[in-house]
């Protein structure tokens, strides 16, 4: 999922990284910064409820893993995709963010939003209002009307009949 899983082993990680660094001419603080941009857009860092899954490259840990390291940290496989986002240009880099960024954060906020409008109405009082008296009907009166809902076209016929039968107002007084 993230591009850096093709070390085999610390040394190599650790060649890769002194070697990106010196190629990005990137401080110890410039690695701890890229990755943060990165990691931090994420669920799969900082998870859908908030909290670090798992410890954030710091400047002293970049530090201390290329002094040594002997297991590859979890940060590491993100750096790979930080140098990549280092070379795009800053209009660019909000679309690049969600369409490389594994489980961007906004993306997954947006889709919750989209639902959540999916299935969200905008009714007006009277809307409302009928919403209210149906809730208030009993189950077979609100099957009645459901039904009528459902088959405009009786409800067509029994206005209609109702109101060739009356004065015109087919509401009961």
């Amino acid at each position: 999922m993230l591009p850096g899983a093709a070390w085999s082993n610390a040394a190599e990680a650790r060649r890769w990284l002194k070697t990106e660094r010196a190629r990005l001419n990137w401080s110890l603080k410039d690695v701890e910064r890229a990755f943060s941009k990165v990691a931090y857009a994420s669920d799969l860092f900082t998870g859908p409820g908030g909290g670090d899954l798992f410890p954030r490259a710091t400047a002293k840990r970049v530090e201390r893993f290329e002094a040594g390291g002997e297991i590859i940290p979890d940060w590491l496989y993100w750096v790979p995709l930080a140098a990549m986002r280092s070379a795009i240009e800053p209009d660019d880099v909000w679309e690049w963010d969600r369409i490389h960024i594994p489980g961007h954060r906004g993306v997954r906020e947006e889709a919750q939003e989209a639902e959540l409008d999916a299935r969200t109405f905008e009714l007006n009082d009277d809307q409302i209002g009928l919403l209210k008296a149906y809730a208030a009907l009993n189950q077979r009166q609100a099957a009645v009307i459901r039904a009528l809902a459902e088959n405009p076209a009786a409800l067509d016929a029994m206005i209609e009949k109702v109101v060739r039968g009356s004065t015109g107002n087919i509401v009961p007084q």
